[in-house]
């Protein structure tokens, strides 16, 4: 068991799950609070877009905290996206009760229900970069296949990037989608290549 968690492939992906349901436990618990101490003294606390029952300010609370978590997991689990795309296309038809690019239901909505899904999305793509990491250590030698393998995603990553950063309006670009997507896509190209420096490090240490 000490021997897996010495291992970075197994390390990031319990540490991104944990720091991800971390994050969302601490605003759900600050945004609780904050409600308990509007609601004393009455039986409900005036929200938008409704009147909030005393009784519900915990599941207010966590959704209010899954949706505001969910901009820094979307930047953080970047890779999901494709996932995303991937489930929404696989997945038979459902109902109008569930959201249309996801497993969750549709009262969850958009950004709370990718808080929940992303971190879990991504898990494939923090073992590959925890591997890398592991490489780079010199616990593990990185093939040719596996150099390659990360060349190309850090290469699509930094194009993607690229594009949205010069391709998109200002407007566009500052906006809350689009920035996103830069950021994610620049964090993932670094991320996405540790395999590949783990390689290249083998290669010259090898030569001298």
């Amino acid at each position: 068991m000490k021997k897996y968690l010495r291992s970075f492939s197994v390390v990031l992906p319990i540490g991104e799950l944990l720091l991800s349901a971390g994050l969302i436990l601490v605003l759900a618990l600050v945004f609780f609070l904050r409600l308990k101490q509007a609601a004393s003294g009455s039986g409900h606390v005036g929200a938008f877009p409704a009147i909030v029952p005393s009784e519900g300010l915990l599941s207010f609370a966590f959704l209010r905290a899954s949706a505001a978590a969910a901009k820094s997991i979307t930047v953080l689990n970047a890779p999901a996206n494709l996932v995303e795309l991937i489930v929404s296309s696989l997945r038979p038809p459902l109902t109008g009760t569930w959201y249309s690019t996801g497993w969750y239901p549709a009262w969850l909505g958009l950004w709370p229900g990718r808080s929940l899904t992303y971190p879990i999305y991504a898990l494939p793509a923090w073992f590959y970069v925890g591997r890398g990491v592991d490489s780079l250590l010199g616990r593990r030698r990185v093939g040719t296949a596996n150099m390659v393998l990360s060349v190309t995603p850090a290469g699509v990553t930094i194009a993607i990037c690229c594009l949205l950063r010069f391709g998109l309006a200002p407007m566009e670009r500052q906006g809350e989608v689009g920035g996103l997507h830069i950021e994610g896509c620049a964090l993932w190209a670094c991320l996405f290549a540790v395999p590949f420096v783990a390689w290249f490090r083998q290669k010259a240490a090898g030569t001298s």
